[in-house]
């Protein structure tokens, strides 16, 4: 399939509707600023007293710990060096044919509770770059706090290539340190004229790398994708969340007496720095089908979401790292 001649025809399809999608711009970057503030005031509250709690847990009862014995402590200080490198950003990769089909035809969707092969689409939309709008933000809840070994924070989302995604650093101070990020790329479109379905499959390449490091700390890194979906009448009002779907990249907890280390797993493979682990968002992931309306307009985004915690009374050097590249090239909308 000729993807760049697709995707040209959906751009020249949408042309009629280009200052409607235009003006909208700025309630879609309100409303995902709304999801990521409610995201983050979420988390934030979950972790009110978390750090305190798991440190005063006996050992036994804690997620994690370590004996300290000699060799591990050469160990986790190797570990710890290795978590104040930077690695070369991971190369995008061309998507597998597998992971191509995967976005352009109908896997399966979910119908009652009940999981169910679907038919071929009636119609798809390519959408690809350059993106019409795209997003990004980063908050640090503990923003008073003391750099400790060059904390980094960071965030992107380029609308000529889709790449978005998130470098995140944090190490603990004896009230905690939480730190979000969230990037999305934006993709607009128009579905049939007549009552249906659509599902969003976006093609997503990524890479990640995360390490949790406790010496008598607690640490906490994880990350998800998301898709939203909304829509407005074709004046450009009553705007509508019409999905919010997320799901789980990976969430891993660390605390200890003294050292110990959870990490991705490539982390100590990297030969100039830590090693990146790679894979294609939403596969087996995918978003369920939702119905569409006749007369209404639609943004999609397809974003990401990553948090850092560290909790240190002792102020010792433990610290959470969590980073992701991912690129789209590629958003496919199929109507059923």
């Amino acid at each position: 399939m000729d993807f760049d001649v697709r995707t040209r025809r959906h751009t020249d399809d949408l042309e009629p509707f280009r200052d409607q999608f235009r003006a909208m711009g700025a309630d879609a970057i309100d409303a995902l600023d709304g999801v990521f503030a409610a995201l983050v005031h979420d988390r934030a509250d979950e972790r009110e007293g978390q750090g305190e709690y798991l440190y005063a847990l006996p050992r036994e009862r804690r997620p994690a710990s370590d004996t300290g014995d000699e060799a591990s402590l050469l160990d986790r200080g190797s570990l710890m060096s290795r978590r104040l490198q930077q690695s070369p950003a991971p190369a995008t990769r061309q998507p597998s044919r597998l992971a191509v089909a995967a976005a352009v035809r109908p896997f399966r969707d979910i119908f009652d509770g009940e999981t169910r092969l679907l038919a071929e689409d009636r119609k798809l939309d390519f959408i690809g770059a350059p993106y019409p709008e795209v997003w990004s933000k980063t908050t640090d809840t503990a923003p008073g706090a003391a750099d400790w070994q060059g904390d980094r924070l960071t965030t992107w989302a380029d609308p000529a290539d889709g790449a978005f995604g998130f470098d995140n650093d944090v190490h603990g101070t004896v009230t905690g340190r939480h730190r979000f990020s969230g990037a999305a790329i934006y993709g607009w479109f128009v579905p049939p004229p007549t009552v249906g379905f659509a599902q969003v499959r976006p093609l997503v390449d990524y890479a990640w790398q995360w390490s949790d490091m406790s010496f008598r700390s607690v640490e906490h890194t994880s990350a998800s994708f998301g898709l939203l979906v909304w829509s407005w009448d074709a004046a450009g009002a009553d705007l509508v969340l019409e999905q919010d779907y997320r799901y789980s990249a990976w969430d891993d907890w660390c605390a200890a007496d003294y050292f110990d280390a959870h990490n991705s797993p490539s982390w100590v493979t990297g030969g100039g720095g830590p090693g990146w682990d790679d894979g294609y968002a939403f596969r087996p992931n995918e978003s369920p089908y939702f119905a569409t309306r006749p007369g209404r307009i639609y943004k999609t985004a397809v974003w990401c979401f990553g948090q850092c915690f560290s909790y240190s009374p002792e102020n010792r050097p433990g610290g959470a790292t969590a980073r992701l590249n991912a690129t789209v090239p590629l958003i496919v909308i199929g109507f059923q």
